[in-house]
């Protein structure tokens, strides 16, 4: 696990009282520039409860172990899919010849393939939708039929391909070959039997104003935005933009924009020796007491703590 996962070894009670450690992704190590990665774990070793600052998507490739989630204990199957959003906790207990192809995907390139696969029915509930009490949130388990099982590991080879050869080009096969996968999986939520195609709903002016509102905040979080000024770009009102993005989001705007704040403080805190009061400065908080107990609220640590912690696992 830790060839790939940044462990920032942030341990806090996690929702059934089993310590939760949260793992950032120290993506620019291993995936370059292409904001997936994707790597085959096999014989698996158990895993202690933990939850992430990225999106994961988790295939069930071989064997077997009991998957530990706020729901309870579940038997993980070969065909079985994972998905994992931000800061949603899961762990593995008694794998039995457990092989997985993990997906690590980074929200800047989420958000990217977000513009296609919000016209795949069922895509943004399953990936993009932040949970209000994430902590409390299972992840989602889909199973997939042998022919599907062929069609993901496919795009999950590919991937694996592409980021081990990087030959001119490579990033963007990367990118395709995950939105390929992504809708792949999405439409595993459809009936087996009989079912007809289902058309996505065409999203109404509102919903698409919670979208762009989103994707605005995602690159524009350390700004200080008012949430007249967010309404306005959108023409709604302030209460009714408010309203529709709690709901759509499961969380509201304030929330929505701390979390993003935090996601670039830890990797700035990770990437580079700058100085805690900057670092805050630069995500947007102008004292570092108010960046600091934003932190802990959603990291369950201080900065310092976060930075000490990444730090002692280079050593």
């Amino acid at each position: 696990m830790a060839d790939f996962y940044a462990d920032a070894e942030s341990i806090s009670p996690a929702a059934n009282g089993k310590p939760t450690r949260t793992y950032a992704w120290q993506y620019l190590r291993q995936a370059g520039d292409s904001g997936a990665f994707v790597n085959r774990v096999e014989r698996h070793t158990a895993t202690e409860t933990h939850d992430h600052l990225f999106h994961e998507v988790v295939y069930v490739e071989s064997g077997s172990a009991d998957h530990e989630t706020t729901d309870g204990t579940r038997k993980l199957r070969p065909g079985d899919v994972i998905i994992i959003r931000p800061q949603i906790w899961h762990g593995y207990a008694r794998p039995r010849e457990l092989t997985i192809i993990n997906c690590l995907i980074d929200s800047p390139l989420m958000q990217k393939l977000s513009v296609f696969l919000a016209r795949v029915g069922g895509a943004f509930d399953l990936y993009r939708k932040r949970p209000r009490d994430p902590r409390h949130t299972p992840p989602t388990v889909l199973h997939a039929s042998p022919a599907g099982r062929a069609v993901i590991r496919q795009r999950l080879e590919t991937i694996m391909a592409e980021q081990r050869d990087r030959v001119n080009g490579w990033q963007d096969v990367t990118s395709a070959a995950l939105l390929d996968l992504l809708i792949t999986i999405a439409r595993l939520q459809l009936p087996e039997h009989g079912a007809q195609r289902i058309e996505p709903p065409i999203a109404d002016r509102t919903q698409q104003a919670v979208l762009d509102v989103a994707s605005y905040l995602e690159t524009h979080f350390s700004e200080r935005i008012t949430l007249a000024e967010l309404a306005a770009r959108v023409q709604l009102s302030p209460g009714h933009l408010s309203r529709s993005f709690a709901r759509q989001m499961g969380m509201g705007i304030v929330e929505f924009t701390h979390r993003m704040r935090a996601e670039e403080a830890c990797r700035l805190l990770r990437m580079t020796d700058a100085p805690i009061t900057r670092i805050g400065s630069q995500v947007g908080y102008g004292e570092i007491a108010y960046f600091s107990r934003c932190f802990r609220g959603q990291l369950h640590q201080s900065p310092i703590e976060y930075r000490r912690h990444w730090r002692g696992r280079l050593v």
